[in-house]
């Protein structure tokens, strides 16, 4: 399809009697890598049903093609659709993990959700667009936007249940090749705006969101630690904002990095 967007498609082969599904995806009329064998269900076009097909797209602007029966000596497949106005789809491919859920001696995160803001860099740094998603276990994710322009200055700004909001060390732009931007702010402290992370592991090295905001108030202090407290006492469980350590429990695991945090005094830095 000569138009921008994204959709991907999944696809077989006919040449043997069970075949994996094999996937790729499109952005902006420029294939990825495809991923093979991404199911293990018989996807061969002469016994599968229903036969193989594309996913649409984020807002169903991609076309739908599907494998017909089989006819004479080809295996047949028809595109049909191809309806929707093309959205500029733009997305930031992310690693980030929070301080109180990674876990060194296993390295993997106790994954959880995330926000990610645009805001432009001049105050007062207004949010443009934001993406939510779950990071895998080692802290990636990929972040989808409708609302971001070309040649626009971008801070990306984190935001998280319990962790202090932590903002990117520089701004970036997109352009109409550059429509996937990758950012990493695990392997520096620099990767921080105010240098404002915390290392949680070694060999590699490994930074991570300081933990413990949990009233979102931009600072980790005495009233995050009564929340914790109280939560505590009264054996909350969970998901929560004060089970820093994701393990759906709050106790004092939880209050020993909050702790920690508010003998730091640490706070939300911005531009």
């Amino acid at each position: 399809r000569s138009a921008p967007g994204f959709y991907s498609c999944a696809y077989s082969e006919n040449t043997a009697s069970f075949v994996p599904v094999t996937y790729a995806y499109c952005s902006n009329n420029v294939w990825g890598a495809p991923v093979y064998q991404l199911n293990h269900i018989n996807a061969n076009p002469f016994t599968a049903q229903p036969r193989p097909g594309v996913r649409y797209g984020p807002e169903s602007e991609s076309c739908f093609a599907l494998w017909s029966e089989y006819s004479g000596s080809t295996n047949v497949w028809a595109s049909v659709g191809c309806s929707g106005v093309p959205n500029p789809w733009k997305n930031i491919y992310f690693r980030g993990v929070i301080e109180g859920m990674w876990d060194a001696p296993a390295d993997t995160l106790r994954s959880d959700s995330l926000t990610l803001y645009l805001r432009k860099d001049f105050p007062p740094y207004q949010i443009i667009d934001s993406s939510k998603l779950k990071l895998d276990n080692d802290g990636y994710g990929t972040f989808w936007f409708t609302n971001a322009s070309n040649y626009t200055n971008y801070y990306i700004a984190t935001r998280h249940r319990n962790a202090i909001e932590t903002w990117s060390a520089t701004t970036f732009q997109y352009t109409p090749s550059l429509v996937s931007y990758t950012y990493d702010f695990t392997f520096s402290p620099l990767q921080s705006f105010g240098v404002n992370e915390i290392q949680v592991d070694v060999s590699p090295d490994l930074y991570a969101f300081y933990s413990g905001d949990v009233n979102q108030d931009g600072s980790i202090n005495l009233n995050d630690i009564l929340i914790i407290y109280n939560d505590a006492k009264n054996f909350v469980s969970g998901y929560v904002p004060s089970d820093i350590n994701n393990d759906n429990v709050t106790n004092l695991n939880d209050l020993l990095i909050t702790s920690n945090n508010t003998s730091k005094f640490i706070v939300r830095i911005t531009p």
